[in-house]
């Protein structure tokens, strides 16, 4: 990711001495703050999350139909068969990614400010993986996320809005990313056989994804019936995962791993050991921080800009 040419958004994080300094920035705590308000608001939402006519906030309905679309583009270009007998990587991706970035410029162009641009377009941009490497992983849900953090700032919430206003925007922010993002980035990891960007398996919990398990995991806490046990089960997370984040991703895994489902994913299993959901959630947000908000080879790649991810390290 790069600055676009505009001189707004330039890279900081170059080297691992700079992490020191980006834990300090206003723009790791305004993420951090992010992040945590949506786990909060996440909490205990057993009935919501997925229904997409929930999402009224005409900034949210832009970005829903923008995912609509691409999803729909994923459907039009067909995979490369016989792309050089390659497990991962199918070539079309690029195709749609090139498509992507016409629909998701135009978006941005119509309704935002040329300095506003400049520091939304790098993040939406690189939310759906890496167009040369054919990969996706971690840095790019992220990316999304910090997309998500520059809508809120710019345009949903204003100063003095009231704590029930930021819950019924962050529900449908959590709305958008269960039922259109993660939807369409499986589609388009599985339709183009995309490699998992970095480590393989993303720590362990997933080969791409990790804040569907985080938020998903908040959205259990308490729940009546379902208990951490229960998740490993496929017919279970089959039965479950229209309705909840969480047992969508395992739904997910289920469909693209084959054999046991201790050996596929460990990590996982080993989590549904623990006793309760809001333990668990405790547990994926130190490890969100540690392994992916604290590591070099992902947040080097953030760029900051005067108003979404600010650098201006503080004491």
């Amino acid at each position: 990711m790069n600055s676009g040419g505009d001189g707004i958004c330039v890279r900081r994080i170059l080297n691992v001495s700079d992490l020191p300094n980006w834990y300090k920035s206003e723009g790791y705590k305004d993420l951090m703050s992010f992040i945590r308000q949506l786990n909060d608001f996440a909490k205990g939402v057993h009935n919501g999350l997925c229904d997409e006519s929930s999402i009224k906030e005409t900034s949210l309905q832009r970005v829903r139909d923008l995912l609509c679309e691409l999803s729909k583009l994923a459907d039009q270009i067909e995979p490369i068969k016989g792309d050089t007998g390659q497990r991962f990587g199918n070539k079309a991706f690029r195709t749609w990614y090139d498509g992507m970035k016409t629909k998701a410029i135009s978006l941005l162009q119509a309704n935002y400010s040329e300095k506003d641009q400049a520091e939304l377009r790098p993040y939406l941009l690189e939310s759906f993986g890496n167009q040369q490497r054919i990969d996706y992983g971690t840095g790019h849900e992220l990316c999304f996320v910090i997309f998500m953090l520059g809508l809120y700032k710019l345009e949903l919430i204003k100063e003095g809005d009231t704590k029930e206003r930021m819950k019924s925007v962050s529900i449908e922010i959590l709305t958008l990313f269960a039922v259109k993002y993660m939807p369409l980035v499986r589609k388009i990891q599985t339709r183009y056989q995309l490699e998992p960007a970095g480590s393989h398996g993303v720590y362990s919990l997933d080969d791409f994804q990790f804040l569907a398990f985080l938020f998903g995991s908040s959205q259990l806490v308490a729940h009546p019936l379902l208990e951490p046990k229960s998740f490993p089960d496929s017919k279970i997370a089959e039965e479950y995962a229209p309705k909840y984040m969480f047992f969508a991703a395992i739904h997910f895994i289920h469909q693209v791993k084959k054999g046991p489902f201790h050996e596929h994913s460990n990590q996982l299993w080993n989590i549904s050991g623990v006793e309760n959901w809001s333990k668990i959630n405790r547990g994926l947000l130190k490890m969100y921080t540690d392994e992916v908000l604290h590591k070099f080879p992902v947040v080097q790649h953030l760029v900051f800009g005067p108003q979404i991810l600010k650098w201006n390290p503080t004491t």
